[in-house]
Order: C-alpha cells, then structure tokens, then sequence
C-alpha cells in the first residue's frame, strides 16, 4: 500500500496555495484551528516558513527539494539498513524530531502560536533516514501543540494506526532469536 499523499506546495507566479494534507476532513475548520481566520493569514505564515526550510537547506547543501515515504516492506527495509550499517542500530526505521520555527504571530491568534519556550512559532516536524534525509515531513502546526500532538494529528500517526505504510513485521536482531518490532526512535517530546 502507498502512504497517505502529504500536503503540497503550489506555486506559480505571485501566488502561494496550500492543499490541505488530504486527512484534513474541514481545510477551512483546519484553517481557523492554526488561528488563520482568512486563507491569506495562513498564506503569508506558510510562505515564511517555506522561505526558511529552503534557505536552511540550500545552507546545508541538501540540494534535493524531493523526498517520498517508504511504502514497502523493501523500501523500509533500506532504510533500516542504512540506520544498522551507519549507526549500528537495528530495526530503526528513522529519527522523528519537531523543530519551532519563529513566526510574526498571526491577526486574531492571541497565544495560539506562542510555545513553552517564548515565542511566537510553527512546528516543522520530520522524520530523517540514518543520513538525515527527510521522509516525511509535517509543517505548520502552531507552536502551542508538542512535537508529541502534531505527530497525534498528521498523516503520519493515521498511516501508522491504520498500519498503511508497509512497516516490515518484526525480526529477530543480529545473532539473537526473537523477533523485535521496529521502532522510531525519537526524544521525550515524542510521547503519544
């Protein structure tokens, strides 16, 4: 089975769009609970943090702007793979970790988007291969939701509660017998 289509940028000329993550049952209820009562609100918040991912990973040389969810037990397999040769830990199927990425706050937001650490955010957060490249990413939470309540409510969460992604069953660890699940390893902030 292939995971859930994540939310996508539109861009063309002037004009910046969002499409709600198709799990997204209301996007103009979706809108409001972010504290953007107009579409623009959101627009122009979306737009800032855009502006910000890609200058930071053009900073970081990590020029390829695609990635796609493993959606088979072979692809989530690599990927474990990668994290037992680079790392030498088995069965992990990635690092997950939520980011605050300072924003203006929005119009009639009052401290939706203002977080435990001062100030005024979105949430990025993402899961990374063992060489960090991205295999999921979710952006754009307000910064008083923890990294563990967006990961609750994104596509994600869904995908792996309905068991959609083609997760490998367990598998015993190198010169061990018992089969062990795979994990996702992540820090406290994670807790479901």
């Amino acid at each position: 089975m292939s995971p859930p289509p994540l939310g996508f940028l539109v861009m063309g000329g002037p004009r910046l769009g969002y499409l709600a993550p198709p799990c997204v049952k209301d996007p103009q209820h979706w809108l409001k609970s972010l504290g953007c009562h107009r579409s623009t609100e959101y627009l122009k918040l979306l737009n800032q943090c855009v502006q910000i991912i890609i200058h930071a990973l053009i900073n970081c040389n990590y020029y390829s702007m695609t990635f796609q969810v493993p959606s088979s037990e072979e692809e989530w397999k690599e990927v474990a793979n990668g994290f037992m040769s680079k790392w030498n830990f088995p069965n992990c199927l990635g690092a997950l970790d939520g980011k605050h990425i300072a924003i203006k706050a929005p119009k009639h937001s009052e401290s939706m988007f203002f977080n435990y650490k001062g100030f005024f955010s979105i949430v990025l957060l993402a899961l990374v291969d063992a060489d960090y490249k991205f295999t999921f990413v979710d952006v754009g939470s307000n910064g008083r939701i923890s990294d563990g309540g967006v990961l609750r409510e994104s596509c994600l969460q869904t995908a792996l509660d309905n068991n959609s992604l083609g997760i490998p069953p367990a598998s015993s660890l190198p010169e061990r017998n018992t089969p062990v699940p795979y994990v996702i390893v992540a820090d406290d902030g994670i807790s479901t």
